[in-house]
């Protein structure tokens, strides 16, 4: 504000110099300091101001945000897919293993686990073997059912892996390279 002069209202009339002005008064209140660590963290929002200098950089984020919509419907679709398989999941699995499909927001989250292959193979076992003989260890309480089911089991993971990778993997990608293009009429800025 002290740059400006005799003028301190042309100080805000930059958006990022309101911001600024915003995190450091937010970061005088007399709040816990947990929380003004997290304000101040956010003045690394800054770097967003490189967007303005780079004109590529502004094309390619200019081009994800015209992506988002696209992304959006592909985020639907994990959502679904998701659903059936978790659902699919409770009715095969629930009285085999009630601590991972016991109920549908515990199978959901189980689900995201073995998508991002965390611990997944133990998730496997536990519905390949049965409670009793896999991935129930310190929790035997829990298996009060248990049921192998060798067949199911492999099916139902590995297509729930593949057919989850092959969403993330072909059909996200798809959406950035859409929005990318040039509309009809436009001139060709990336020349």
């Amino acid at each position: 504000m002290g740059a400006e002069g005799r003028r301190p209202w042309r100080y805000f009339r930059d958006p990022w110099n309101v911001f600024d002005f915003v995190i450091v008064a937010l970061a005088f209140l007399p709040v816990g300091s947990q929380y003004v660590t997290v304000v101040r963290l956010a003045r690394l929002l800054r770097v967003l101001r490189l967007v303005r200098a780079l004109p590529r950089l502004q094309i390619l984020v200019g081009a994800l945000l015209k992506s988002i919509p696209s992304m959006g419907y592909v985020s639907l679709l994990l959502l679904l897919i998701f659903y059936v398989y978790a659902v699919a999941g409770v009715f095969l699995f629930g009285g085999n293993d009630p601590f991972r499909f016991g109920s549908l927001q515990i199978a959901l989250v189980t689900l995201f686990q073995v998508a991002t292959a965390e611990h997944w193979s133990t998730t496997l076992y536990t519905q390949m073997y049965g409670c009793t003989q896999a991935g129930y260890d310190g929790r035997e309480a829990l298996c009060t059912a248990p049921s192998a089911r060798p067949i199911v089991a492999p099916f139902y993971f590995i297509s729930f892996i593949l057919i989850g990778a092959r969403v993330l993997s072909e059909v996200e990608p798809e959406a950035l390279p859409v929005a990318m293009e040039p509309k009809p009429g436009a001139s060709d800025t990336l020349a």
